[in-house]
């Protein structure tokens, strides 16, 4: 990895609706601890933080605002699943630099605020095998 992060804070999933999902399962049924819920009306997201553990990632789970929604077309074009996998970094600005001089880019309007406010990036996949990779700040 070329960014100085190795911890990862979440990997994503996308779904139609948390309430009808596997994922709600593991909240109301196996005593995963839903940590936060809201929304990012930039991205056209619900957004659901799931706990499994103390040390382990996040799961996050994201799900449309509406037909306009970024998710919306994932899941149109590969149905609920995987989405992504984001590493926690100190200085997003300066893994831009160093990410930069490895001919990897962040996705267009990145850096910009997210979930919670927090600055996130998202890393061109064409770039990295296809795999879309957020950093957050």
């Amino acid at each position: 990895m070329i960014f100085s992060s190795k911890k990862i804070h979440h990997f994503a999933f996308a779904v139609n609706n948390f309430e009808t999902s596997s994922y709600y399962t593991f909240v109301s049924l196996l005593g995963a601890k839903l940590k936060s819920s809201g929304v990012v009306e930039s991205e056209g997201v619900r957004v659901h933080m799931i706990e499994l553990s103390e040390d382990s990632p996040l799961l996050e789970v994201i799900s449309p605002l509406g037909e306009n929604s970024k998710i919306d077309n994932f899941l149109k074009r590969k149905g609920e699943g995987f989405h992504h996998v984001c590493y926690q970094v100190s200085d997003l600005r300066l893994e831009q630099g160093a990410l930069a001089l490895n001919n990897i880019s962040f996705l267009d309007g990145y850096p910009k605020k997210g979930y919670q406010d927090n600055l996130i990036a998202f890393l061109n996949p064409k770039q990295t095998n296809g795999l879309l990779i957020e950093l957050k700040e």
